[in-house]
């Protein structure tokens, strides 16, 4: 029997209706939330989550910035209403990336079964939560895609040492066939 109601609230019921991610016109939802989730401040320069920690809490952005790094990399730069954290949480790994306050900062915190809950309870944030997942997906794949063509276009003759770079289709001799004869522009080897 969920007995939250007992606690004090943590936070104010007007900073859950703030938050994009997580509002709802539900005011059973807000009234739970504000037991259950943890607000915390935290001072800029402050790592908010390690690298391989084994924190595995969602952070909402509450007001100010946060870095997420990996390996010294910028990643991203989030500000009030972007979220970090749900790949640990959903998984249940150690955290892929670091995040640190940029300046000071206070986020909600939600665990794992915070979270199922509010999925449960309010499908409408399950859905908002997986449109920005989706919109980072294809930013990051946007992002992978621009590196291997930086990658490619780069040094051609870096891929292919001793042969002057890329050549055109036309100057790259065809693997034979079966009896040894080239095989003709365009046909595949049998598959097995």
């Amino acid at each position: 029997m969920d007995q939250t109601w007992l606690t004090a609230p943590t936070i104010d019921p007007g900073t859950i209706r703030a938050q994009p991610l997580v509002a709802t016109p539900d005011e059973r939802t807000v009234e739970w939330l504000t037991h259950v989730a943890r607000h915390e401040r935290i001072a800029g320069g402050t790592h908010v989550v390690d690298r391989w920690s084994s924190a595995r809490d969602f952070h909402v952005i509450v007001e100010g910035l946060a870095r997420v790094t990996i390996d010294g990399a910028r990643v991203a730069e989030l500000g009030a209403g972007d979220f970090f954290g749900e790949l640990a949480l959903v998984k249940g790994l150690a955290s892929s990336a670091r995040a640190v306050a940029v300046s000071r900062t206070s986020v909600l915190e939600l665990d794992r079964e915070t979270l199922e809950g509010m999925r449960m309870a309010q499908p409408a944030i399950a859905i908002r939560l997986i449109r920005i997942l989706v919109a980072r997906l294809i930013e990051a794949q946007r992002g992978l895609a621009l590196l291997a063509a930086h990658d490619l276009l780069e040094d051609p003759a870096r891929r292919c040492p001793g042969a002057g770079g890329i050549k055109s289709a036309q100057a790259v001799p065809r693997p034979a066939g079966p009896r040894g004869r080239p095989r003709p522009a365009g046909s595949h080897p049998p598959r097995s």
